[in-house]
């Protein structure tokens, strides 16, 4: 018998295959681009590990290729009835967060937590902003995430996962000091944890302290292969911080390299929900700023998210591709889009994107009363108080009728 980093067992055919999925863990929190090369010599070697087909399965759906991840996740499913019951029921939990099953999932990660308390692979898809908790619609998830992981301060006190996790529930719910103080223990312990950096770049941007994220993260990316999970991200974080600083050339740079760069086979590459939704909230942004951005690269930009979401489903996307079809000046496809979004956030994406319409039409009053009526319990649309804050922008330009935003808007907001 094995055990993994948490001191809990799992099988595997040998000691090599063991050392492997241990390797494979690791990468995976850091969102490191050598966890897949780690799962594939895994399961080359030991292709009946349960938890190395399960861990397969979560990668997949990080990286938003849905079908492969099921079918990794029936065969983890199949192999269950073999495996020790920690190991099966690690299966069964992160099998119904693969075929997204919402609140039985969330059910599933509770109900095993309770007594496997340091499984952090089951515990992870619940974290985050665009985790089980954080994409649930509740109008107080930010604070529920906080509540959820403070019962495992004590059993993972130690772990660099789970500091930088937990920082990240602090920020987002306005405690930027104890964020800040959790995310630079992390570091230290994991300097190379993408996740780490990621969120380090989160508390910076809330504390308004642009010129450090440059200072370092640019640096930090240089090291970071592109096919890592957070490569898209963290140079919007980069392109965020330079447009906020003023270098609105550099920004777009960024943006066109390393984000949006359609047709590109050395730029952007990332979770389809990144790459469509970091695109789109960076290009309005500077625009917000006085950037020329005309209707056809709108139109561009729609078609170019439509290639990653051609239906509606994922709220967070739709809001971001209907302010791309908004902005194009698609009325038409943006009211055929709207009416097929149902569920607690349809009337705030109605809202916000009748607002969006209203600001490219220049009507202004309008704008600003659809804007406003969009902003009361914004945090059930999901996503960071960063990407959020495209509404208070966007609501501050149409009170302002178009005159643009200072590059400063909004920094240090949340600090003070």
């Amino acid at each position: 018998m094995h055990c993994d980093q948490y001191g809990l067992e799992f099988t595997a055919s040998s000691d090599a295959a063991a050392y492997l999925y241990r390797q494979a863990i690791t990468a995976f929190l850091a969102a490191q681009d050598t966890t897949e090369p780690l799962l594939d010599q895994l399961l080359g070697l030991d292709p009946d590990s349960g938890v190395g087909r399960i861990a397969l399965a979560r990668l997949r759906q990080s990286q938003g290729r849905g079908e492969q991840a099921r079918a990794e996740a029936q065969r983890a499913l199949e192999l269950a009835p073999k495996l020790l019951p920690r190991e099966a029921s690690h299966v069964q939990t992160l099998a119904s967060v693969v075929r997204g099953e919402g609140r039985a999932a969330l059910a599933r990660v509770h109900s095993h937590l309770e007594t496997y308390p340091r499984d952090v692979m089951v515990l992870a898809p619940a974290t985050g902003v665009f985790g089980l908790i954080g994409f649930s619609g509740e109008t107080d998830r930010e604070q529920a995430l906080l509540r959820f992981l403070q019962p495992y301060c004590n059993v993972l006190a130690d772990d660099w996962w789970f500091k930088a996790t937990l920082a990240f529930a602090a920020c987002e719910t306005g405690h930027l000091d104890s964020a800040a103080r959790l995310v630079a223990q992390s570091w230290t312990l994991n300097p190379r944890s993408a996740n780490t950096a990621h969120i380090r770049a989160h508390i910076e941007y809330e504390q308004g302290r642009d010129h450090e994220t440059l200072s370092w993260l640019e640096v930090w990316l240089a090291d970071y292969d592109r096919k890592g999970l957070m490569h898209c991200h963290l140079w919007w974080h980069v392109a965020l911080a330079r447009l906020r600083l003023g270098d609105a050339a550099r920004a777009l740079e960024a943006l066109g390299r390393f984000v949006y760069a359609p047709g590109s086979s050395d730029g952007a590459w990332g979770p389809p929900l990144n790459l469509v939704t970091d695109s789109v909230s960076l290009m309005y942004r500077a625009w917000l700023r006085g950037v020329e951005v005309s209707p056809a690269q709108w139109a561009a930009l729609s078609i170019h998210s439509r290639r990653y979401f051609a239906k509606p489903g994922i709220r967070f996307a739709d809001f971001h591709l209907c302010l791309s079809l908004a902005m194009a000046g698609a009325a038409h496809e943006l009211e055929e889009w709207l009416a097929q979004i149902d569920g607690p956030t349809a009337p705030l994406i109605r809202h916000a994107n009748h607002g969006f319409l209203a600001i490219a039409q220049s009507r202004w009053g309008v704008a600003v009363l659809e804007l406003e009526q969009a902003l009361p319990n914004h945090e059930i649309l999901g996503g960071s108080r960063a990407q959020r804050d495209l509404l208070l922008e966007a609501l501050a330009f149409a009170r302002g009728r178009g005159t643009p935003l200072d590059h400063q808007f909004g920094r240090g907001v949340r600090a003070s």
